[in-house]
């Protein structure tokens, strides 16, 4: 692709990044304060709000390799992906409000169904936007080193993010005093600030960002069959198990973290500072990365930050509630050094494994590939997460309780049980260990090196000595592949 042989600028790059603010935040705001906002506020059992995670997740999952074969398919003259872009500015704001609306129907039921239809429809805006925003990383360069940078750029953007959903989101909640109308207020205005966060730097996205049409751009074809035909590829199947292991992993601890701040250490006051230590250092290890995957590559860079976060998941499961805190930052710090090599450099191979589909099917389908990946990373991470609270609710997870005092409506939390202390403490520390361990055994056969990526854009743009020598070679490397 022409487009893919220029040289990004800086504006394309930063223009491109600012996109995951929202891909980096609004999950994360979710995972951080959305269970907790249910049980707590909302007042709905642990029981319905592992429904509520389950079906809306299976919901979104699904719509997502649809959303890659449409957008493979668009044709505007906007290209194929920034009409999307366009039209998610109104949607973004529009279904983060809904999501955060602290309803008070009387019936239990009737709060869950307004819950369950507002965060399908958030999905649906999130998976509108975000599948064709992913299927872009791979279209706008083809270079092994820019794609690494260009995506160390994105995920700077997504941590700041997370930092600032980690740190202001209960600072604008807690403005509104400690009575439940005034948490409910708080949470409404919350709402509204980081609706607008993330939706209003997709204008600069759709405006500065380019698309040039494809040589290979897929024909007709049936729907269901080329939204699955990725799997076919080995390479895929190997990308697809460490995506999937690790966000699970990452997703399972951002979602139980506040309850084991709450509950197990007792200072959920400190839950903002632990989570900020924990992005801050992200964010500063990134670039450490970058180097390693440039100078002993990806797979290099990804076993280095899965170590060091399985190191600190085993020293956290002995923390007590009487440690100091210091040293509980301090973990919090090693986790995010390893946080950052796991999360970067999965997004950087994801261009790398759409040129080895198109050598393959011999068209780009970048937009199926992230169709297909973010259904199944969503879908499994549905599972995980609703297992999980369907797993607290069972073993006899307490919900707050509300009392008047001094005629104000009071959350007061009960203690909870032993078994549930527990069960939260394994949560955070042993599931990411083994879901990591599988990771590293994966990633140390993963065969998409730099020189086979090199070769493969070699054979892609025709740089052989002979059309024999390509086709030769073009066999050699699906062999490898597939």
């Amino acid at each position: 692709m022409e487009g893919a042989k220029r040289k990004l600028s800086l504006t394309t790059r930063i223009c491109y990044a600012m996109g995951d603010l929202y891909g980096g935040g609004a999950f994360n705001i979710i995972n951080f304060y959305y269970a907790l906002f249910l049980t707590d506020v909302v007042k709905i059992s642990p029981s319905y709000s592992a429904m509520v995670f389950l079906i809306s997740k299976v919901w979104d999952a699904l719509t997502d390799p649809f959303m890659g074969y449409f957008s493979d398919r668009t044709h505007t003259r906007w290209g194929r992906r920034r009409p999307y872009f366009l039209a998610g500015i109104p949607l973004i704001f529009i279904s983060f409000v809904m999501l955060w609306q602290p309803v008070a129907y009387d019936s239990e039921f009737s709060r869950f169904l307004y819950i369950l239809l507002a965060y399908m429809f958030f999905n649906t805006v999130f998976t509108l936007v975000m599948v064709p925003y992913q299927a872009m990383s791979a279209e706008l360069t083809s270079d092994y080193e820019e794609r690494t940078s260009l995506n160390a750029l994105r995920i700077v953007f997504s941590l700041v993010s997370s930092l600032t959903v980690a740190l202001v989101p209960l600072m604008i909640i807690n403005a509104f005093g400690g009575s439940v109308e005034g948490i409910r207020k708080g949470y409404v205005a919350m709402s509204i600030v980081f609706g607008l966060f993330f939706a209003l730097p997709w204008i600069g996205t759709f405006l500065f960002t380019y698309e040039e049409p494809p040589e290979n751009r897929p024909a007709p074809s049936a729907l269901f069959k080329t939204m699955t035909e990725p799997l076919r590829l080995s390479i895929f199947r190997k990308y697809l198990a460490i995506q999937l292991f690790t966000f699970i992993a990452f997703d399972v601890v951002v979602l139980i973290f506040g309850h084991y701040m709450k509950y197990w250490i007792k200072n959920y006051e400190a839950f903002n500072i632990v989570m900020g230590v924990l992005i801050i250092t992200q964010v500063l290890v990134v670039p450490v990365y970058t180097k390693i995957s440039h100078r002993r590559g990806k797979t290099t860079a990804y076993i280095t930050g899965a170590v060091i976060w399985g190191v600190a998941s085993f020293i956290l499961f002995f923390v007590q509630p009487e440690s100091a805190l210091w040293g509980l930052y301090a973990i919090a710090g090693l986790m995010g050094a390893g946080l950052a090599g796991v999360i970067v450099i999965p997004y950087t191979m994801f261009g790398d494994v759409v040129d080895a589909g198109e050598l393959y099917f011999g068209e780009n389908r970048s937009g199926s590939f992230s169709g297909m990946l973010t259904f199944l990373r969503k879908s499994t991470t549905a599972i995980a997460q609703s297992t999980l609270l369907a797993l607290l609710g069972i073993i006899g997870y307490r919900e707050p309780v509300e009392e008047m005092r001094e005629g104000i409506l009071v959350s007061l939390e009960q203690p909870q049980t032993e078994g549930v202390l527990l069960v939260i403490r394994l949560m955070l520390t042993l599931v990411p260990i083994i879901l990591l361990g599988l990771t590293v055994v994966i990633a140390l056969k993963y065969p998409l090196t730099k020189k086979i990526q090199e070769e493969i854009r070699s054979v892609l743009e025709g740089r052989e000595k002979s059309v024999s020598e390509n086709l030769e070679k073009k066999q050699d490397l699906i062999d490898l592949l597939v």
